[in-house]
């Protein structure tokens, strides 16, 4: 009911859905899809605040959901703006994806979670209650363990072709992969790239820092390691936000070559 949060700020509403803990494996089910070509359509009749970070960390291809109002300072007037999605509703637009798409009824696969009616996944080619608060929800399947990416396995997919999609491609981390690490629980974060100095075309791990950084909005501590030489160094990786900075490698050296007697010592800052 948008009334009751009638009078709070925006802002505030938008703080709150970065807390938010998605479904276990949602952004991996729905990546699994696209890789193999999968049209996804996320309809929901709640908040557009509590959808918008699905929609941006996921690359969904399609979003509905209910906007609200506010005035000029940015507060919530408890009303929301047309046209309202309600469980009637997402039937209607499941229609118009499906024309804007050109795809025949048998051709989709609809997902309610515990909440949906079950008119809004009748008349497709699968439907698959997640978790259904009704047991007897008039569904195709009905998948009631915690993880929502084992839909995949009521698809027939079989599981060489599932694995074929989940390790085609080379892991790359980015700023959104910490985001998504957070949300998975992780405590913390290591930015190296292991001391690869040889590699002349490797960046410094000082050079994406801050974008890191500034994904998780500081809810994790960041260590950053790898290619540092001098205390200037260090200053720079706590300029960029890191809470550590790893100088393994210089104090070694300096160990090798100074010997016991003088690791007490610092060695020459520059």
């Amino acid at each position: 009911n948008a009334r009751i949060l009638r009078g709070l700020p925006v802002a505030d509403l938008e703080k709150f859905s970065e807390k938010l803990q998605l479904n276990p494996g949602a952004l991996e089910l729905i990546g699994i899809l696209k890789s193999m070509g999968f049209k996804i359509a996320l309809l929901s009749s709640g908040f557009s605040f509590l959808m918008k970070r699905v929609f941006e960390e996921a690359g969904v291809d399609y979003a509905f959901s209910n906007s609200l109002k506010a005035d000029e300072q940015g507060i919530i007037t408890g009303d929301l703006q047309e046209p309202v999605i309600t469980h009637e509703t997402k039937s209607e637009i499941l229609d118009f994806i499906m024309s804007v798409e050109n795809l025949k009824p048998e051709q989709v696969i609809a997902v309610g979670d515990g909440s949906t009616r079950s008119h809004f996944i009748k008349n497709v080619g699968l439907s698959i209650a997640f978790k259904p608060e009704d047991a007897s929800v008039a569904t195709d399947g009905i998948l009631s363990t915690d993880r929502i990416s084992h839909i995949l396995y009521c698809l027939g997919i079989p599981k060489a072709e599932l694995d074929k999609h989940l390790k085609r491609n080379p892991l790359l981390l980015r700023q959104v992969d910490a985001i998504r690490c957070v949300d998975a629980g992780a405590d913390g974060f290591v930015v190296s790239n292991h001391g690869a100095h040889p590699l002349d075309c490797l960046g410094h791990p000082l050079q994406v820092t801050d974008e890191i950084v500034a994904a998780v909005k500081g809810k994790v501590p960041t260590l950053v390691d790898g290619e540092s030489r001098w205390g200037s160094d260090a200053l720079k990786g706590l300029a960029f936000g890191a809470s550590l900075v790893g100088l393994g490698r210089p104090l070694v050296w300096w160990m090798a070559a100074e010997g016991k007697a003088n690791t007490s010592s610092s060695p020459k800052r520059r």
